[in-house]
């Protein structure tokens, strides 16, 4: 994976706040039309925005209108807020709850300030579905980073045990694996410039707390 060439940022180590730009591409591992539906689920382009407050926002572009709009990561009450576009009802979780658990992560050697990490995830078995695994992989730069220790309880899927394997240091590139599909993310661009806050994502839109 190669990363984008990143402009030279002076929030300083560990403090990055700003936006990520990835393309989204997803790849079919069988031959199935899931990979159309999913391709419209994701659209092909999400922003990643790091506030200075430690909240996270990502805007999908070009996904349809089921598709994903904004999830904003609030890290202040700790809540996961996911908005589609086909509604202006948001959808609430705890960060803390439990997606998939690590199982074992792979690191290379550096090349230069570049570091690849794969890492191993098990989902549960539910009542209506059997356990399977996925694995996360990313390539990191030590230029971009975040303190770790603010995101301990977003387990969102797998966010702080990824960021804290990466030792702060956020992905330039990453790639989700369910091994049926893949679903990468490329970085294109990144700056230090801010969106507009958007006070919590319209605190007055309806809301569906989900377990």
């Amino acid at each position: 994976m190669q990363s984008c060439k990143t402009n030279k940022l002076s929030n300083g180590k560990n403090s990055f706040f700003g936006t990520i730009s990835y393309d989204i591409n997803l790849k079919m591992n069988v031959d199935t039309i899931y990979q159309k539906d999913r391709s419209k689920f994701y659209g092909n382009r999400v922003d990643w925005t790091y506030f200075k407050n430690g909240d996270i926002q990502q805007k999908f572009y070009g996904s349809s209108s089921t598709g994903l709009d904004v999830i904003f990561w609030d890290l202040s009450e700790n809540l996961i807020i996911t908005k589609y576009n086909s509604s202006d009802t948001l959808f609430i979780k705890h960060s803390n709850s439990k997606f998939a658990d690590f199982v074992k992560s792979m690191t290379t050697a550096p090349i230069i300030s570049l570091y690849t990490f794969r890492l191993l995830m098990k989902v549960p078995a539910t009542s209506s579905r059997e356990s399977y695994h996925y694995a996360y992989s990313c390539v990191v730069s030590d230029d971009l980073c975040v303190n770790p220790t603010i995101y301990k309880n977003i387990n969102y899927y797998n966010f702080y045990d990824i960021i804290s394997k990466t030792e702060g240091c956020l992905p330039l590139n990453y790639q989700f694996d369910y091994f049926t599909y893949e679903v990468n993310f490329n970085s294109n661009n990144v700056n230090n410039l801010v969106v507009k806050y958007n006070d919590k994502l319209h605190r007055k839109n309806p809301r569906v707390f989900l377990k």
